[in-house]
């Protein structure tokens, strides 16, 4: 799949349209992007993209559900040391009801039920094409900055979503080898 065209045009296209909404930002000009928070963001993705290579395995023997369980088990015994040395424990005792029910709110909706269905899409779809569906972030990230914050984008930046849309549907549009052999074979 990674050697057709459309893989390789599409993800192309949704990084360069990923960039964009990054580089086009309103004001971007006058102010500075944090070099360290764009190579922080680099790094972040690597560690996504092997996330998402590691985890096929173990969610295809375990299952979608006990296999996020196992990662949000482990991930938590390694955060709560670093929690107890450098946070504050009783931080959530101090914000008010309201802090708390979105943290719980995304909790639910946007870790739990993310990773789950993320985990079915890799054993349904391949690795590689559910990672490239995950070009759309910026641009549902972008549409939720609006309705939620207010934020108005420029004409640039809808022009890079909309470069970014255009390759997530060609990386979309490939089929696996196996079923391209077939197909050819008819």
């Amino acid at each position: 799949m990674i050697r057709q065209w459309q893989f390789q045009a599409g993800t192309a296209l949704g990084l360069a349209g990923a960039f964009g909404v990054l580089w086009f930002q309103p004001g971007a000009g006058s102010s500075h992007i944090s070099a360290r928070g764009v190579l922080i963001a680099i790094v972040a993705t690597f560690c996504w993209a092997l996330y998402g290579v590691l985890i096929k395995r173990p969610s295809a023997q375990l299952g979608s559900i006990r296999s996020f369980g196992v990662v949000s088990l482990v991930t938590s015994s390694l955060l709560l040391p670093l929690t107890v040395a450098f946070g504050n424990l009783a931080t959530p005792v101090h914000v008010g009801l309201k802090v708390n029910a979105i943290l719980v709110i995304s909790a639910v909706s946007c870790i739990t039920l993310a990773h789950v269905l993320y985990y079915i899409a890799i054993r349904e779809i391949g690795v590689a094409l559910a990672q490239s569906l995950q070009l759309l972030c910026p641009v549902g990230a972008l549409m939720l900055s609006v309705w939620i914050f207010g934020e108005r984008l420029d004409p640039a930046q809808l022009w890079s979503a909309a470069v970014l849309l255009l390759g997530t549907f060609l990386a979309m549009k490939t089929k696996p080898a196996a079923v391209v052999e077939t197909a050819e074979n008819i």
